[in-house]
Parts: structure tokens; C-alpha cells; sequence
């Protein structure tokens, strides 16, 4: 097949998959070089990226030929997106240091549309490669010298014959087919900047030579032990099998532009820099974070060609909250995890960096605030009045609590008329009464990272109000009987009014008694004339004060006052005379043990009686049937006991010592009886009514019970 029909291809590699994990290739029928780092270390892969810089978009092969300037194929360098180059690597997938390229030079006269017119290009690396073995551009005198080698060699990156992966740098022995070719195509072979070569097989019937990948790359020759650069691989055949040499852009054509164009690559770095964004400082979030309030995402430090960044707020989910650098943290986004993405655009590349946020919980009013020393009722009002709104409490960090107060028309408003700011309020008598049945309500604002919440408490208005007193009436005179009814010296009495005050009122009834003149009516009034004799709600009734009363009226007045007024209220009056001026008896009976004893042998049985003798007595004498016993057992169980006869007395007692004896039977177990320790309590009355209540006497054990 002639060379003429054959396709031509532009020898770069486009490649979709993971880093170094696609079919990125070597020169076809060569041998790979596992020693490239160390035997051509200044053959270097050149990594294309498009702007996300997410993954490799391209790969070409190029040769460093200074510190930080890499010398390729014009076709390798699009005019959009960045590029880096590994250096000391043997293979792609080997980590390797990779450095950045921040300018670029293309040919000025070359042409994307026409294979191999001016293919050539420069990169600069950011920075220079510490220690860098470069392969130095040779004089144009010394490349045409090791043009017409016949030991020539093209190295590259770049796929073999069947697309395998490059593990490793590939190389290939050629011969120049400059002269071929040229005959072959005659002038549309351009002699003075091309150069062909690649090493035909006859047997196989194949060319060593050029594939996707190896674009860039170089063609060297060998002169005196050295090697020179004498091409720059630029295209070939479509297919990498077909039998026809690989092209090249001649080196020694093109020197002398190539150096001053180096010099011009430190100038396109500044004018048009292509290097990729850098983050040098992660983004932040400044701000007050609390709910309602706004933040800024701060986009960090970023390399100098950054010129523009682009902010997105996201939920943990993905969903977008808002663009721009400031958000505003609403109620909807409170305890999630939010991010800002940071995007930083350079002129080659965009570069995005995220922060994470977990905003506050929302705050949550967990107690409201309690008011307090408000009056409860219009008789309570006092001509000042001093409230305090005690603070309620809420969920989470509280930074502020603050309060203020408002009066509205009922408790359903929502709205109403500020009547102080402060925690504390002095509230005159005059702002109950000009606001009756009004709603007063104390706020409590509560302002923390999770947002602002009101706590409050609310409480009715009442104007000052006299209450009404409806009855007054008195007691202790019920306590005596007998010949103590009108016995009244020590008496104790007790006044007690009713009134129209509520329970919960702060204000009290007052009490005072007063002694009325003997034509006063049986119920005084206000106008009764009287002389305060006693203040309180008891009055005890001395000798000196019943002699001063006698033929004259004993009575209580209660009374109560309020800012509105003063209501009182007026007990019946007790008449007074010469009988109510004696001392009352109002002791109880004494009494004293002599002896128990049982009626049959030693010991206390069932059903056996037994007599209990005693001593009691009164000053004033004991009662006709003064005497009750009790059995108890075991201290919790009461044993009815049976009489055994009528109680018997001494002779020769007196009123207060006379010796008793009463006779008793123990019941026996199928009446109830039970053995154990039983212990006789005993009552007495003495003929004034007074008891003495359940005394212990004696105690006993009961071990048995009578057979018979």
C-alpha cells in the first residue's frame, strides 16, 4: 500500500477512566524501558486536564530540556484547561512528584487543520525541578550532524500496536526515512522541517514507530556517546500497524525560535497564567451562628491566578440552599449539618472546597416566666406595687434573657400597649384602677444559638375593691357544763368573720373586742359606743376584766382594710353579771395503782377473775359513774372484759383520796380471749365533766386458762 493513501492522525491520547488506569500506550513495536527514571529521566509524561481537573483528559510525552521547561507538540497544548508533568517516574501508575505548569508556548504559525505545519510548543513548570536531568537543546550545527545517524531512537508514553496500557516507557530502534519518503511524496513531504523515520520489519512486514500518546515526544540520535533531540513526534498513520514511518517536526529547524520563546514563557506566566487553582487555606464560616442570624463563608486563601469564586449552600443531603457567600440561618434549618462549597476559578481551572456546619437547635421555651407580687385581687392593690417577672427557662445555650411588659384588653390579644423594659415594675394604685379587668403580661425574651423565644407569663388587672364582711360571730363558752356554765374567769374565747375575701388574697381580717354599755343592743353597730378591751382573734376572761364588764356587753368586731376602704362587721354581745365572776374547775381527776391480784393461785388465767384495787379523786368530787376500763393485748388488740360485780368503796376516804376495787373476768377463747401480756387502761370523770382520757393502770400475763 503506498504512503500517500495511507490516513495520518495526530498522535495524541484522549482517555476517560481513572488516573493512569486507561489505555494510555507506548511506541508500537518497541520494548519498554524499566529503567527510564534513572537511563531518560527528561522523558516526561505530560497530564492534560479539563477545567474540573476531575481526572486526566489526555496524555502527550515531552522533554525537559530546562529545570521547569518541558518541550512537546503544539497539537498537546488545547488553549483551555491546565497540565502537570511527572518527573522520576518509570512507569505511569508509579506516585512520582508531579509539577504544575503555569505557562505555555504554541508555535505562533501553527495550524490546527493541517498535519505537522509548525507542531511544536514549551511549557513551564510552576517551579523548577530540584536536581533535573534535562536532555539540553543542541546547536543547529550538532542536530544536523546527528540527523544522518543511523542509530536514532523515539521514546514516548504513548499506546502500542495493540492499544496496551504503558506500564512503562517505550522505545524504539529507527532508521531516518526522511530521504524515502521525500521521494516518494515529493514536495508534499516538507524536507526543511520534517523528519521521517521508524524501522521496517520485512518479515513481519510492520513499522516501529509512533502511537496514540507518544505526541510530543522525542526523536534522539546518538553523537559521541551522547544524546541529541532531533524531532519532535507530530503524526503518522491512523492506524499505528499500517507500514509507514512516523513524522516529526525537525528540532534543529525550529532551535533558535525554541530558545527565544523560552525566554518568553516567564512572561506568559504573568500575562496569561495556566496554571490550575490552589487552595492554600480550607474555607471557614465567620459569623454569629444562631438562628435568624446571618453568616459569611469565608473562601480561605487561594493561589494568586484565582480570579473569581462561586459559593453554594447545600443540605447534608445535596439540596441547595442559596448561592452567594452570606446565608441566613432560618428556623428551617435548625440542628442540620449544612456546607458551603467554595469554588475558585482560575484562568485554566475551577477548583471547589467545602466546609461543613451543624446549626444550633432550635431554642425551645421549656418553662414559661411567673409573675410575681401581682395582686390577686382588687383587694390586695396597694398604693404601690412593686412586680418582677421571674425568668423562664429554654432548651440549649441562652446568651441573653431580657424583658419587657404590655398591657392588652383581654388574654387574647396579640398585641397591646408597652408599659416597661426592665425585669422589675412599680406599678402605682392609679394604673389598677384605669386598667381594670385589663390582661398585664410579663415577656421574657430568650436569645441563644438556636434563635430567640419568648417565655411569658399573664395576669388580670383589678382596680382597688373593699370587700364585705357577711358574719361575725365568737366561741369557747360550749366547753363547760354543768356548774362551770357560768364559771367564765379564765375563759378562753375565739373570734371568726367571714368575708367576701378569696383565699388566695394577701390581705387578713383584723379583730378587736370591745366592751359595750349595758343598754347597747344584743348586735352593736357602728354606732354603738365601745371600749377596745382586747386585740386579735382570742381574748382570755380575767377576773379584773368580768368585774369591769359586769352589767355591760363582751363583743368582737372584725374588720378589713384596703386602698378602696375599710368594711366591718360586728359579733353578737354577751351580757355580763356577778355569776360569770367565778373560777372554773377545769382539772381532771387524779387516780393512783394499789394492787392486782388474781382469783385463783399465782397466776392470771382465762376465764378466772381477777380484782384490781385504786385510789382516786377531785377537788371538786368525782362523778356519780366516774370509773371505765380497757383491756388491750400485746399492745394492739382490745379484750372486752366483764365485770365481775359492782365497783365496791373503802370506808373512811375523802373527796380527793378514796381507795376503790373492782372485780373482773378474763374471757375465755371461744368468747375471744388469747394469752399473752395484757395491760388495763382506766377513764375518770370528775362532777365538773373534766377526764382524765385512757390512762395506763396495770399490766399482766396471761399463761393459761381454767378447765373447769
Amino acid at each position: 500500500m503506498s504512503f500517500a493513501r495511507a490516513k495520518i492522525f495526530i498522535l495524541a491520547s484522549i482517555f476517560v477512566v481513572g488516573t493512569f488506569q486507561v489505555p494510555v500506550q507506548a511506541v508500537t513495536f518497541g520494548q519498554e524501558e524499566t529503567s527510564a527514571s534513572t537511563q531518560f529521566p527528561w522523558v516526561v509524561p505530560i497530564l492534560y486536564y479539563e477545567r474540573d481537573g476531575i481526572k486526566p483528559a489526555g496524555l502527550c510525552t515531552g522533554t525537559l530540556v530546562r529545570a521547569d521547561v518541558v518541550l512537546t507538540a503544539a497539537h498537546c497544548i488545547p488553549s483551555e484547561g491546565f497540565f502537570e508533568v511527572k518527573y522520576g517516574v518509570t512507569s505511569l501508575d508509579e506516585p512520582g512528584k508531579t509539577y504544575t505548569v503555569n505557562a505555555t508556548w504554541v508555535h505562533p504559525r501553527y495550524s490546527k487543520s493541517k498535519f505537522g505545519v509548525n507542531d511544536i510548543g514549551l511549557l513551564k513548570l510552576k517551579e523548577q525541578i530540584p536536581g533535573a536531568v534535562i536532555l539540553p537543546l543542541a546547536s543547529q550545527k550538532i542536530i544536523k550532524s546527528a540527523e544522518i545517524s543511523k542509530d536514532i531512537r523515539i521514546l514516548g508514553w504513548g499506546e502500542d500496536q495493540n492499544g496496551e496500557i504503558a506500564t512503562y516507557l517505550r522505545s524504539a530502534q529507527l532508521s531516518n526515512q526522511s530521504s524515502f519518503l521525500s521521494r516518494l511524496l515529493g514536495k508534499k513531504f516538507n524536507k526543511n522541517t520534517w523528519v521521517a523515520a521508524g524501522k521496517y520489519n520485512s518479515v513481519e512486514k510492520v513499522y516501529a514507530g509512533g502511537c496514540n500518546g507518544d505526541s510530543g515526544g522525542p526523536l534522539v540520535a546518538q553523537l559521541k556517546g551522547k544524546y541529541v533531540q532531533i524531532g519532535i513526534t507530530s503524526f503518522g498513520a491512523v492506524n499505528c500497524e499500517i507500514e509507514v514511518p512516523t513524522i516529526f517536526m525537525k528540532v534543529g529547524y525550529y532551535v533558535s525560535e525554541i530558545n527565544s520563546a523560552i525566554k518568553q514563557l516567564s512572561l506568559n506566566a504573568v500575562v496569561n497564567d495556566r496554571s490550575p487553582a490552589e487552595n492554600l487555606t480550607p474555607p471557614s464560616i465567620s459569623g454569629n451562628i444562631k438562628i435568624g442570624g446571618p453568616i459569611t463563608c469565608v473562601a480561605g486563601q487561594w493561589s494568586s491566578n484565582v480570579s473569581s469564586f462561586s459559593y453554594l449552600w447545600q443540605t447534608a443531603n445535596g439540596d441547595s440552599i442559596s448561592n452567594g457567600n452570606v446565608l441566613v440561618l432560618t428556623d428551617s434549618l435548625a440542628g442540620q449539618t449544612i456546607k458551603c462549597s467554595v469554588t475558585g476559578n482560575s484562568r485554566a481551572s475551577s477548583l471547589t472546597k467545602s466546609v461543613e456546619l451543624k446549626v444550633p437547635d432550635r431554642l425551645v421555651v421549656v418553662s414559661q416566666a411567673t409573675i410575681i407580687g401581682l395582686p390577686k385581687s382588687g383587694y390586695d392593690v396597694g398604693a404601690t406595687n412593686n412586680l418582677t417577672c421571674q425568668a423562664g427557662t429554654a432548651s440549649g445555650q441562652v446568651d441573653s434573657s431580657t424583658f419587657y411588659w404590655i398591657v392588652r384588653n383581654s388574654s387574647y390579644d396579640t398585641s397591646g400597649t408597652n408599659v416597661g423594659n426592665t425585669q422589675n415594675l412599680t406599678l402605682p394604685s392609679s394604673f389598677f384602677q384605669s386598667n381594670n379587668s385589663k390582661d398585664l403580661v410579663c415577656v421574657n425574651v430568650l436569645t441563644g444559638p438556636g434563635g430567640t423565644v419568648r417565655a411569658q407569663a399573664n395576669g388580670t388587672i383589678y382596680a382597688a375593691q373593699v370587700p364585705s364582711i357577711y358574719s361575725v360571730s365568737y366561741s369557747g363558752f360550749n366547753s363547760y357544763s354543768g356548774s362551770n356554765a357560768d364559771a367564765w374567769i379564765g375563759t378562753n374565747l375565739v373570734c371568726s368573720a367571714s368575708s367576701s375575701l378569696p383565699s388566695s388574697s394577701s390581705t387578713r381580717i383584723s379583730y378587736t373586742w370591745k366592751l359595750f354599755e349595758t343598754l347597747s343592743s344584743y348586735t352593736p353597730t357602728d354606732a354603738s359606743v365601745g371600749k377596745v378591751i382586747g386585740v386579735g382573734t382570742t381574748l382570755t376572761l380575767t377576773e379584773s376584766l368580768l368585774r369591769e364588764a359586769v352589767l355591760k356587753r363582751i363583743g368582737c368586731v372584725a374588720s378589713v382594710t384596703t386602698l378602696a376602704g375599710t368594711a366591718t362587721g360586728y359579733s353578737s354581745a354577751f351580757y355580763v353579771d356577778y355569776r360569770n365572776i367565778a373560777t372554773a374547775d377545769l382539772t381532771p381527776p387524779t387516780f393512783s395503782f394499789v394492787s392486782i391480784s388474781p382469783f385463783n393461785g399465782p397466776s392470771f388465767r382465762l376465764r378466772d377473775p381477777f380484782t384490781i384495787v385504786f385510789t382516786a379523786g377531785d377537788s371538786s368530787g368525782l362523778s356519780a359513774y366516774p370509773t371505765s376500763f380497757r383491756a388491750i393485748l400485746n399492745g394492739t388488740k382490745e379484750i372486752s372484759l366483764s365485770r365481775n360485780g359492782n365497783q365496791y368503796t373503802y370506808p373512811g376516804g375523802t373527796v380527793t383520796n378514796t381507795k376503790y376495787e373492782q372485780s373482773f373476768i378474763l374471757p375465755g377463747t371461744a368468747s375471744g380471749g388469747e394469752l399473752g401480756s395484757y395491760q388495763i387502761f382506766i377513764g375518770l370523770f370528775d362532777s365538773k365533766g373534766n377526764y382524765t382520757g385512757w390512762q395506763p393502770l396495770t399490766s399482766f400475763e396471761v399463761t393459761g386458762e381454767r378447765t373447769n
